[in-house]
């Protein structure tokens, strides 16, 4: 019996013979139909043969770089014919192919879910080392496809946005879910907004999506948001709020989609409403209280020592430390205190809420600005926006007291800031290492903490 590779071979070969040429696209579709039924075993067998058989000649030329002592004389008509001739050969046959895909129906997003796929199979199946090959071929022509001058920013409304996209929101909404139509409703009523990324070739596919409020001031609950009854609309709001920002396709992970989608947000929102001044968000921290776990758990996670060094005691005033000593009598050391304490429900209590809340803030500010991964910030939504250019500017105590955001952060939320004429300074100030805060909020939960 046949294997997989034999039925997928003489597919590649033809596809191969008519690469630049529209024939090719019988052939593209029969390899899309067969590659959607096959299992990850043989996908992986595809991915392989992918990666082995139709890699760059000079890959495995040792004479190929060699051949070329001293580089190129930029100035030297030969030099670059030399390279132009050497760049197109280290370009892959893999690569055309791939490419070839954009003219197909779907093929842009038949590529998407093939990464996202692959990504997968590449966490599960660590030694299929070769797949990183075809995995990087597609990232490098994503990030040409979704540049930010290819993407359309296209607002949400309930009253004009089809049924279909709006169910596709309802599901791909994570940060805050919804399962009813009346909740989608009230976010996109009176001083509610939605904007949505879409590419021309992905229609149906909201890429990411962000919600906002139209406010007087930085908002500081998400509960208070959602209760919130407005009977009337503002004519001159002075705050846009971030609420909720969603990537809905894992195949594009890697791309810059979010900060091309507040960047347009942004300039539209200018334009809509000029008496806005801030720009803020209102976002979770969603492995908060995981990452508190693991400090008082004392879990080597990487880190050399939790908190640097510090003593958990210098995040607390003396008075609130001595309410939790007071709480869990027989326990000498906070660490198993607090453990006890935040392990269930106890710790929402009003006898013990709020003396534990400037330690929890103080630990909050600590992860959000100074807890780090290979030198970036350790929770995914600081880095996010840290990266972007935007200033932390508050924490938030009891925020967010839905389910999910008691069991990622203790209902914690934060606030960072947008200044758009300071964006490209703390953007430089990220990429030398500084997260930046304002010296309000420092100030506010300084109390003998070093960073």
């Amino acid at each position: 019996m046949p294997g997989l590779t034999d039925e997928f071979m003489p597919l590649l070969a033809e596809a191969m013979e008519h690469l630049h040429d529209p024939s090719i696209r019988p052939y593209l579709q029969t390899l899309q139909q067969r590659y959607d039924r096959w299992d990850a075993t043989e996908k992986i067998e595809f991915f392989t043969y992918l990666a082995r058989n139709l890699e760059s000649p000079l890959a495995t030329d040792p004479d190929a770089i060699a051949a070329v002592p001293g580089g190129f004389d930029l100035d030297c008509k030969e030099d670059i014919d030399r390279l132009l001739a050497l760049r197109e050969q280290w370009e892959p046959p893999r690569l055309h192919l791939l490419r070839q895909f954009v003219n197909l129906p779907g093929g842009i997003k038949f590529l998407v879910d093939m990464r996202a796929e692959l990504r997968e199979l590449m966490r599960v199946h660590r030694q299929a080392a070769c797949l990183r090959l075809v995995e990087a071929d597609l990232l490098h022509l994503f990030r040409s496809w979704f540049n930010f001058g290819f993407l359309q920013l296209v607002p949400i409304r309930w009253e004009t946005t089809s049924a279909a996209q709006l169910e596709k929101l309802m599901a791909y909404e994570v940060v805050h879910p919804m399962s009813e139509w009346e909740t989608l409703r009230q976010r996109l009523d009176r001083d509610r907004l939605c904007y949505a990324l879409y590419h021309p070739n992905m229609p149906d596919e909201p890429l990411i999506f962000l919600e906002i409020a139209l406010t007087q001031t930085i908002g500081s609950s998400i509960d208070r948001l959602f209760q919130q009854r407005r009977v009337r609309t503002l004519h001159e709001p002075s705050v846009a709020l971030f609420y909720s920002i969603n990537a809905t396709q894992k195949g594009l992970s890697g791309i810059s989609l979010g900060n091309s989608l507040i960047k347009m947000a942004v300039e539209q929102l200018r334009q809509d409403y000029p008496s806005l001044r801030r720009f803020s968000t209102l976002s979770p921290m969603p492995g908060f209280r995981k990452y508190l776990h693991s400090v008082l758990q004392d879990a080597p996670e990487g880190r050399k020592r939790a908190l640097y060094g510090q003593s958990l005691d210098a995040f607390f005033d003396p008075e609130d430390l001595d309410v939790i000593r007071r709480a869990v009598p027989g326990v000498d050391a906070l660490p198993a205190q607090l453990n006890e304490l935040l392990a269930g429900e106890r710790w929402r209590e009003p006898e013990l809420c709020y003396p534990l809340k400037g330690g929890l803030l103080r630990l909050a500010h600590f992860y959000v600005v100074h807890e780090k991964r290979r030198g970036a910030p350790l929770d995914p939504v600081a880095h996010f926006h840290f990266r972007n250019g935007a200033m932390l500017y508050n924490l938030n105590y009891l925020s967010d007291t839905s389910a999910k955001g008691i069991s990622e952060s203790f209902g914690m939320t934060a606030n960072y800031l947008y200044a758009l004429d300071k964006i490209d300074d703390h953007q430089r100030r990220f990429h030398q290492g500084q997260c930046v805060v304002t010296p309000q909020l420092d100030k506010m939960l300084q109390l003998g903490i070093s960073a």
